[in-house]
């Protein structure tokens, strides 16, 4: 027996506070001026149903489906959607949002709200553009994640398990970024407080994008940086660490086996140190700056352009002293590998 099929099945809701249950759709609505929302393609025990839904502005609306593609636009109010299979599409959305998506897509575009923004999907893509909020929680399972032209005043929390993560255009407060395993891609923006980045498999990228912190921990794969500032911590083990500095920047680097690139400035306000198992230390600072030193290396050479000042006995694998007139201790060290340090060249 073929499964009855109804199309394009329309409802208004005039009054406020209702209670409508449709299959495994429900609406609770509390509000005035109309809106428009629409549900395609819901799993029903009567077969296959379209159903589209003119709503009153500034309400609650809360959807689980089992099987459908969903999609809202032109929307004001509180929204929370359970999709298991189906793409969600939310576009020009004011107000609260929460989404979660078993298996299905999860598109956004210009969403301007005053609430915590939660997304989670176990598997398929979520793709964000246009987006004003408080605050954004995320969590991806299986599927790329991809950011553009974000605004967040206050924290962003991203983690993902077997997923790539891009980010172009972000201003936020503070960014944590989790991968267990996919590359991590940050280009263009500013972070008012700490940049958190940490990864077990794969490798991460940040361009153009300044914050007050950084954090980077990456259990395989390169590091890349390019506009440090501040305090930047760097934890890296199988992978090569490149380094590069705008402003004056605290550097702490530790490597467990790849080589340590750095290009830029450092305060001269604090110390540094630069550590690494088995790998080279490539530093490059201005020829004016001016910092005690401590260069060791077990199995390596040690090369520097600068005229070094040094105290007690000369020994190749190790160097203390002083660069200029001396200032706050800065140590590159390597177990295994050479050790340069340089100028900047113009």
């Amino acid at each position: 027996m073929s499964r009855k099929i109804i199309k394009s099945k329309h409802y208004h809701v005039h009054q406020t506070l209702h209670n409508h249950t449709i299959g495994v759709i429900r609406a609770i609505c509390a509000g005035f001026e109309s809106s428009f929302f629409e549900a395609a393609y819901l799993n029903l025990t009567s077969g296959l149903i379209d159903i589209s839904l003119s709503i009153p502005r500034d309400m609650k609306i809360s959807l689980q489906i089992n099987s459908g593609q969903i999609t809202a636009s032109n929307f004001k109010g509180n929204l929370s959607i359970v999709n298991k299979f189906g793409n969600t599409s939310i576009v020009n959305f004011s107000g609260g949002l929460t989404i979660g998506s078993d298996n299905g897509n999860i598109t956004i575009t210009s969403l301007s709200v005053n609430q915590l923004v939660s997304l989670s999907s176990k598997f398929g893509d979520i793709f964000i553009r246009e987006i004003n909020a408080p605050e954004i929680r995320i969590e991806n399972h299986n599927g790329k994640l991809n950011l553009h032209e974000v605004s967040v005043s206050g924290d962003c929390l991203l983690t993902s398990d077997f997923t790539n993560i891009e980010i172009d255009s972000i201003e936020c407060g503070t960014l944590a970024v989790e991968s267990k395993n996919g590359q991590i891609e940050l280009h263009h923006g500013e972070i008012l407080g700490p940049l958190i980045i940490t990864t077990d498999f794969g490798d991460m990228s940040v361009k153009d994008l300044t914050a007050e912190s950084y954090n980077f921990t990456s259990h395989n794969g390169i590091i890349y940086a390019d506009t440090l500032q501040g305090a930047a911590t760097i934890n890296g083990n199988f992978g090569n660490i490149e380094l590069y500095s705008q402003d004056k920047v605290i550097l702490n680097v530790e490597n467990q086996d790849g080589d340590v690139y750095f290009q830029g400035l450092l305060s001269s306000q604090a110390e540094h140190s630069v550590h690494s198992t088995s790998g080279k230390i490539e530093f490059h600072i201005p020829a004016d700056s001016s910092f005690d030193l401590y260069l060791s290396s077990d199995f390596g050479k040690i090369e520097t352009e600068f005229p070094l000042n040094l105290t007690g006995e000369f020994n190749p694998n190790k160097m203390e002293g002083q660069i200029n007139s001396g200032g706050p201790l800065l140590t590159l060290e390597s177990k295994n590998g050479d050790i340069t340090l340089d100028f900047i060249k113009n």
